[in-house]
């Protein structure tokens, strides 16, 4: 009886004997990548700012991870990136022509996505071949005659390139790969169309029958929570790259929050009215000497990378984006994307991310109690002079309001004005906390610098509670007046910060805020320590309320990593106790959104506005901010409104 070997196993035997034949027949490459590189490649007008020969001396730290990849020691390399340093280019591109020129063997080149890959392949990949001359004719185009290449399928004497995006597991699956090469290794997979696992496994495993395959990965840090390679990062040798000091000439490891500075404008009271970022320039960490952007090219091309875990197999290379030698990435070009990120949440994510090639690790979390404390300051007047745009918050508890009126500046930059909790029952038939609340809000604030301001837009938490049908009467019989009932819900992707209300027939008359957005971008602002863009002042305490337990409030709400119910990990904001403070600085931040880009764009002139009125009523001048007296009477919100706006207004019956 004849045993039939299996048609897979005729396969694998067929491959190992061809691999084998090549491995011995073949005669080892005659240059490192590095050297091939610079004798070959030339870049394109149409692929690169700087065309013609290409030249380590503009990406220096290249050359070292180069003559990893041809180390024959050397199995897998992890690349922990910034932005603008010519990575994907040297790692990814003149690989992928090195070998097919040099060591031809199967290539397996992954994208986050599949459209990813076919861009890659349409646009980069002809560039490479057309403008590297000894490339030339070796990859068939899709388009010639009994050529079996495709888009995304490419075959070449010796080997092939197959290129696919990461979600597609079926694609990965078919063919095994002596090199195998991952871009933007954090964002592959991010579909979770695939359920077969991690994709820096998966690929690896494609490259399991090569005793001297080649692994190379590289991207940008995610989230430190669930970066991939910041893991794999974690568990190679850790390379992290050192320059010498020009002027002590002594190697170190440069950090952006360390070594990087720029001047500095102050006014009297020592707070920073401007970033000089302009002047920004390195500060030796051993003799303080100032190394300005023209000593970057001497000290990247001396610089080195070490190891900070050695003796691991993987060779790991981190470099931020400060050391980059392109003109979109000086100092002075990344400090003012550095100022541009303060107190906003998302573009200081991309900026660590980035530019610091960093994991993000959102600590929404507020500074201790005390660290807030001591920030108060006294303020000259009832509202400082920073300020150009004022808006209120109201939180409605059972047995009260809560009512914080904020003043916001250029960049955001704000001051608590007044803090006042409002005892009563919310629902009593005297409405005498909503009677209160009008006397607070509706009346007019002395600035600083002599004019004198209205609260421009209120917003009042309508919750899903018993107090719904009370916010919303009182929102709508002053809804001229910019009072809104505002309605937290969870932020979604695309989803803008505010959702103003429908005008259709039975639509929402409220506004829905992006609760977890807003309340990520306060907790990061409360961490700004320096006066400046996002920072947030607070008052001395006493007169306006904003008390000791107030400021302990923004300690009762943190933001922490979950696992989700499909395995995956995700965030929430957990609540430790009263957090009133929290949702009152939450909704200030709503109502300047709800005012709009004729406002959020324009902060700085009408901080400019406020100033000009003041000298015409008279110039600066010191007034303490008003105590409520329980004889008060309630003032008419009306009054602040014109004739025929007063006439619409009583028409809708403000009670």
């Amino acid at each position: 009886m004849l045993l039939e070997t299996h048609p897979e196993a005729r396969r694998l035997l067929g491959e190992g004997i061809v691999q084998l034949a090549q491995r011995i027949l073949r005669p080892p490459p005659e240059l490192s990548l590095a050297d091939w590189a610079e004798k070959n490649r030339r870049l394109s007008p149409s692929s690169a700012s700087e065309a013609g020969p290409y030249r380590l001396s503009r990406v220096p730290w290249l050359r070292e991870i180069m003559d990893a990849f041809t180390d024959p020691a050397v199995r897998e390399i992890v690349i922990l990136k910034g932005a603008r340093l010519g990575l994907t280019e040297g790692m990814v591109n003149i690989p992928i022509g090195y070998i097919i020129d040099q060591n031809p063997g199967p290539i397996l080149s992954i994208w986050p996505t599949k459209e990813d890959a076919q861009e890659w392949s349409k646009e980069t990949l002809p560039d490479l071949f057309e403008s590297t001359v000894c490339l030339h004719g070796k990859l068939p185009d899709a388009g010639e005659k009994d050529s079996d290449a495709t888009i995304l399928h490419k075959k070449f004497s010796g080997g092939w390139l197959n290129m696919v995006g990461s979600n597609s597991a079926r694609a990965m699956r078919r063919r095994n790969a002596k090199y195998v090469f991952i871009d933007e290794y954090d964002a592959c997979d991010e579909s979770k169309a695939s359920k077969e696992g991690d994709i820096g496994i998966r690929a690896a495993r494609r490259a399991d029958t090569f005793s001297d395959a080649k692994i190379v990965k590289l991207g940008s840090p995610k989230l430190k929570a669930t970066s991939r390679i910041w893991r794999d990062y974690l568990n190679s040798d850790q390379g992290r790259w050192h320059v010498p000091c020009p002027h002590c000439e002594k190697f170190q490891l440069f950090t952006w929050r360390e070594h990087v500075q720029w001047d500095k404008e102050k006014d009297g009271r020592g707070r920073v009215v401007r970033h000089r970022t302009e002047t920004a320039h390195f500060v030796c960490g051993s003799c303080g000497a100032v190394i300005e952007e023209e000593h970057k090219r001497w000290m990247e091309e001396r610089g080195t990378f070490k190891p900070q875990n050695p003796g691991q197999p993987v060779r790991g290379f981190w470099i931020p984006s400060f050391h980059s030698l392109f003109p979109n990435a000086t100092l002075a070009t990344l400090a003012s994307e550095w100022i541009r990120a303060q107190g906003e949440n998302e573009m200081l994510m991309v900026f660590i991310q980035t530019v610091l090639a960093e994991p993000y690790e959102d600590r929404s979390e507020a500074p201790d109690k005390n660290t807030l404390i001591d920030r108060r300051e006294s303020y000259a007047a009832e509202v400082p002079a920073g300020v150009g745009v004022l808006v209120a918050a109201v939180d409605i508890q059972d047995d009260r309001l809560e009512l914080l009126i904020k003043g916001f500046g250029v960049a955001q930059e704000s001051w608590d004005i007044e803090h006042h909790r409002i005892y009563g029952d919310p629902l009593a038939d005297d409405r005498a906390v909503w009677k209160t609340l009008d006397r607070l809000l509706f009346r007019r604030f002395q600035h600083e610098l002599g004019a004198q301001l209205t609260v421009r837009c209120t917003v009042v938490d309508m919750g899903d509670g018993d107090h719904t049908d009370a916010v919303r009467k009182y929102c709508q019989a002053r809804r001229r007046l910019n009072v809104y009932a505002v309605k937290g819900e969870k932020a979604r992707p695309g989803r803008p910060t505010v959702i103003r209300p429908g005008k259709g027939k039975g639509a929402a008359r409220h506004f829905m805020i992006a609760d977890a957005r807003l309340k990520r971008i306060v907790l990061r602002r409360l961490r700004v320590q320096e006066a400046g863009p996002g920072y947030i002042h607070f008052p001395v305490a006493g007169t306006q309320g904003l008390d000791d337990e107030y400021l302990e409030q923004f300690q009762n709400e943190v933001e922490r990593s979950v696992e989700r119910k499909d395995g995956s990990l995700g965030y929430e904001f957990v609540k430790k106790g009263p957090n009133e403070a929290i949702d009152l600085q939450k909704m200030a931040l709503a109502a300047l959104h709800i005012l709009g880009d004729g406002v959020l764009n324009y902060l700085p002139q009408l901080v400019v506005r406020v100033k000009a009125e003041g000298e015409l009523r008279g110039g600066p001048r010191s007034v303490r901010a008003r105590t409520l007296a329980a004889g008060d009477r309630p003032l008419d919100p009306v009054a602040l409104l014109g004739r025929e706006r007063r006439r619409r207004v009583r028409s809708r019956g403000i009670s």
